[in-house]
């Protein structure tokens, strides 16, 4: 067994032991939610000394083809202040974008997205998606909604939902459709205030109806629901995983811990600490340890975040179609680079094995990046959402940033305001129950119960007439936020 196999078996098993709390800080705390005014652009970065420059998305493709040419030579000391020096010179886009997307700039992390906007990890033939968080896998009009996966459309506030359609302020549903309010439902079709229910159809609060009695009671229920409505949150939040721990909103893993927003197409899988990872094919070697967003043909990869068809990654940063790297950041097609210096085959074995042996001496082998590298404000981020139980002072201490001020939205002069609860005026029922939304709404900026600013876009607007829903009254962050909820 080779020096390397055995390293990355210490890491193995030190990553199966960390706690959940621990992974909730090293991982979730790099997954942010908001997006910032940084550099003239709409970002996922805040402004802070922690990041290189931001760039247009075409200047960086410029660039991206020999990223290369910012490599720098390790001699020794500490490596996590090598790849910091690295991480600041280096030129970023204000969201991570990938190939094929189209029309979806003030999208982070998307990868072949359609028409989306102000969304979070939109990947895999993706249209339409609004104001949602990790949607993967051919899915169209997806609002409000998050972990919405495989062959999905027409879903409002959601969450968790797989292989359905026409799916309504719902949770956990899988291979379902027309269903509202309901929660923990398989093979159902045409629900209203149901749970627990497998292979159903017409029932009403898990009373079965004939086709017809259903048909009779549907939009007075729906219309209703609409008014009286109170999220419930289900304990469970994972489908179809067999021997997981710590494992929340996944769908098909097994043998894994401590995971979330995990997505396998096949039931097979071996991943320990990760977070926001997928797969489309059939692999029998997966082995993910400490990483966060990646996949698409991905295996062997060790305290990443973002890769895309990589094999036998280190402590690195937004790759593609790269293997056998260590410490490297933005690279595309490459392979035997330490921070993103070429080497040769040879060369790149005997640098890593020293490398190795330093950082297992510094008792850094099996760490995470560490918080001084982590640019985002811990209570901007996942991290802080799940668990508002860490406190400014742990954080600081550990020095993560936090912060203080709240962000200010400009809000023009010549503006016309609304409160949230006085949309009323923009609502209309007509005698068949269906909802007349005036288009005049667009032209207000919304201020919910906290004072926070939204718009209702016309993407937005044309949804909600079209499956007959009510204008949200929530500030749209509100929304996106209540889907990571588990209890």
């Amino acid at each position: 067994m080779s020096n390397l196999q055995i390293r990355q078996e210490k890491i193995q098993v030190k990553r199966k032991q960390t706690s959940f709390r621990n992974f909730v800080r090293e991982i979730w705390a790099r997954a942010p939610l908001m997006f910032y005014k940084n550099s003239g652009f709409i970002s996922r970065f805040p402004v802070s000394n922690r990041t290189g420059k931001l760039v247009t998305y075409k200047e960086f493709d410029d660039y991206w083809w020999d990223f290369c040419s910012f490599g720098i030579v390790w001699n020794s000391g500490d490596f996590f202040w090598s790849l910091t020096d690295l991480y600041r010179n280096m030129i970023f886009t204000p969201m991570f974008t990938y190939w094929g997307s189209e029309n979806s700039d003030y999208v982070d992390r998307s990868l072949w997205a359609k028409n989306c906007y102000l969304s979070s990890t939109i990947i895999n033939g993706v249209e339409n998606a609004l104001y949602s968080f990790s949607v993967k896998e051919n899915c169209s009009n997806i609002m409000n909604s998050g972990i919405v996966w495989n062959n999905c459309s027409n879903v409002f506030d959601s969450r968790l939902i797989i292989s359905s359609h026409s799916i309504f302020y719902s949770q956990h549903i899988l291979d379902s459709s027309h269903i509202w309010y309901s929660h923990n439902l398989i093979g159902c079709h045409h629900c209203i205030w149901c749970s627990d229910l497998q292979n159903k159809s017409y029932c009403i609060g898990n009373i079965q109806y004939t086709k017809e009695e259903y048909i009779l009671r549907e939009k007075e229920y729906i219309r209703n629901g609409n008014v009286n409505y109170d999220r419930k949150y289900s304990i469970q939040t994972n489908i179809e995983c067999i021997d997981c721990e710590n494992t929340m909103f996944g769908y098909q893993l097994s043998n894994c811990r401590n995971c979330a927003f995990v997505w396998w197409k096949f039931p097979n899988s071996y991943m320990f600490d990760c977070m926001n990872a997928w797969w489309s094919n059939a692999w029998e070697n997966y082995d993910y340890y400490c990483v966060l967003w990646g996949g698409n043909g991905s295996s062997n990869i060790y305290s990443c975040i973002a890769f895309l068809n990589s094999t036998n990654l280190y402590y690195s940063i937004n790759m593609t179609n790269c293997s056998f790297c260590l410490w490297c950041i933005a690279l595309k097609n490459k392979s035997y680079c330490i921070l993103n210096k070429q080497y040769t085959k040879e060369e790149r074995y005997e640098k890593v094995d020293e490398i190795f042996a330093q950082m297992e001496k510094d008792w850094q082998l099996w760490e995470f990046f560490p918080a001084s590298m982590n640019p985002f404000y811990f209570n901007d981020t996942a991290a802080y959402l799940i668990d508002p139980s860490f406190t400014k002072e742990e954080v600081t201490k550990l020095w993560y940033l936090r912060r203080d001020e709240p962000i200010k939205v400009d809000i023009p002069e010549w503006a016309i305001t609304v409160k949230s609860d006085e949309l009323g005026q923009f609502e209309s029922i007509d005698e068949q129950w269906n909802w007349k939304l005036d288009e005049t709404v667009c032209k207000r900026v919304i201020l919910d119960e906290n004072g926070d600013a939204y718009r209702i876009i016309p993407m937005e607007l044309e949804f909600l007439q079209k499956h007959g829903l009510p204008l949200p009254r929530k500030h749209w962050l509100t929304r996106m936020k209540e889907n990571f909820r588990i209890s």
